[in-house]
């Protein structure tokens, strides 16, 4: 639905008093609503493959993300406490494309794109290998959840499964996953040992991932 609203016979004065009104008072569209318009195109683009990602993740019941993210920024219980918006934004700049729009353009000209080794993913999203991208993903806030059960689970305490936390992760992939694949491991069970050696060097140093 668009509300439409028309005026006759205005004045100078009152045209310049709705004019002034409507364009000093806008308000942006919501990130995470921009993101779901994504799932419309008919070709592919960084921003569609984050957005599915992040709805696949939201939805399947085995998902360590199984609803904890905030689609639409409409927040229906306590776990939601990462946006769409963030989860999109941070695993597409990270890990999969700098300049998004860029990519989707010259995808639409059929321009191939350019690997880049600093964004990880980039590789399987060029190659149409999203699956691959929600499984690499999939193993590691598994292995994050299994690990800080306590932290995961209370998320009114602790930040790991906040928006800090989930950057932080996300952020730590950039080197992760190279070293995985040097490795030839990307399962959930490489990611358990690095969380398990995370844990043990914070209790060592007494630090906790708490909101304080």
């Amino acid at each position: 639905d668009m509300p439409v609203i028309i005026m006759f016979s205005l004045r100078e004065e009152q045209k310049a008093y709705v004019f002034s009104t409507i364009n000093g008072n806008q308000a942006k569209v919501d990130r995470s609503l921009i993101y779901d318009l994504f799932e419309l195109n008919e070709t592919p683009s960084p921003y569609k493959t984050c957005h599915h990602i992040a709805r696949t993740m939201n939805s399947d019941k085995n998902s360590p993300f199984y609803r904890r993210l905030k689609m639409l920024e409409k927040r229906e219980n306590r776990f939601e406490t990462i946006s769409q918006s963030t989860f999109v934004t941070n695993l597409c700049e990270y890990l999969i494309s700098k300049t998004p729009q860029e990519d989707e353009i010259n995808i639409k000209r059929n321009i191939k794109l350019q690997d880049n080794p600093n964004l990880p993913l980039r590789k399987y999203f060029i190659a149409g290998k999203d699956e691959v991208i929600l499984r690499i993903l999939t193993n590691c806030f598994s292995a994050a959840e299994s690990v800080f059960l306590k932290e995961w689970n209370a998320p009114d305490k602790y930040i790991l499964t906040k928006a800090v936390g989930f950057e932080g992760i996300i952020s730590a992939l950039v080197t992760l996953i190279p070293a995985g694949e040097k490795q030839g491991d990307l399962s959930k069970s490489y990611f358990v040992k690095i969380f398990q050696n995370l844990k043990k060097h914070l209790v060592c140093e007494g630090i906790e991932l708490t909101s304080a």
